[in-house]
């Protein structure tokens, strides 16, 4: 099997948003007045129509800072 370059495998990759859904992001008693849903259908909202990826996941470690998101950028920026 051919290989291809990792330079390739990554710069085909586009934006990910990745939204932290931990102990302490998206809870309302750590954020009260917060719609976190609303967060995370308007950043649905926005990767359907730019061409970017939303994801969540569990806790991403700074819970002092929640709610936290990491932006990986595509290629081109």
């Amino acid at each position: 099997m051919p290989s291809t370059p990792r330079a390739s495998l990554i710069g085909s990759a586009s934006c990910t948003v990745v939204v932290c859904r931990g102990c302490c992001c998206g809870d309302a008693r750590k954020n009260p007045g917060t719609d976190h849903a609303w967060q995370l259908e308007l950043l649905r909202a926005g990767a359907a129509e730019h061409g970017f990826q939303v994801r969540t996941t569990d806790c991403l470690g700074p819970c002092d800072q929640a709610n936290v998101i990491v932006v990986r950028p595509s290629a081109a920026g």
